[in-house]
């Protein structure tokens, strides 16, 4: 792949991530399905639902295997409700941060392997160290929603948000949490 194609598997990513909340699921499903015909993800593929079935596919192949942490969906969506702003927006950016993760860390390898065949030395650095930095700062503020909403739950009597306490975890653990989660969403809301 090259990394016009790329860009246009990365604009695929974030409408289908994106198709829950989107406020015209069937256009914006259209533009998705246009996207991947220009791709080399989709071959020559006979209908839209195998364009949507290429697609799922991919992302399964993406999704950690390994995955120690999980995550009470219940807690996010009790907040995510919640009649209280600041809880319901905590809860929010925390969803909005998981996708970003989601995204960046779906298409990371790809992106990196693109442009080590197309960027000179110090280019290639330079967008390699961007690209990571990015991913890092998303990263902390993922593990930050996380404390942050685990403490609400303890302080509201409800069952912790993710079970991090008492355990060796590493941020690679909750990453792969984070990206499975965004990915699992993602493909149920494609399912016929």
């Amino acid at each position: 792949m090259n990394s016009h194609e790329i860009e246009k598997i990365k604009q695929v990513d974030q409408i289908m991530f994106n198709l829950a909340e989107s406020k015209d699921f069937k256009a914006n499903l259209n533009k998705a399905v246009r996207l991947l015909r220009q791709t080399k993800l989709a071959k020559n593929p006979a209908t839209e639902q195998d364009l949507i079935n290429t697609y799922i596919k991919d992302i399964h192949k993406r999704i950690p295997l390994n995955v120690i942490v999980h995550f009470n969906m219940d807690v996010l969506e009790y907040y995510a409700n919640s009649s209280d702003n600041l809880k319901k927006n905590l809860a929010r950016e925390c969803q909005t941060n998981f996708k970003k993760y989601a995204l960046i860390v779906l298409r990371f390898d790809d992106q990196i392997a693109t442009w080590q065949n197309e960027k000179s030395g110090a280019d290639y650095r330079d967008a390699v160290q961007h690209l990571d930095q990015t991913r890092t700062n998303i990263h902390n503020a993922c593990l930050s929603d996380i404390k942050i909403i685990n403490r609400m739950a303890e302080s509201d009597g409800l069952p912790a948000f993710a079970d991090t306490k008492n355990r060796n975890l590493t941020r690679t653990d909750i990453g792969q949490a984070i990206v499975k989660l965004g990915c699992e969403e993602t493909i149920a809301n494609l399912q016929p």
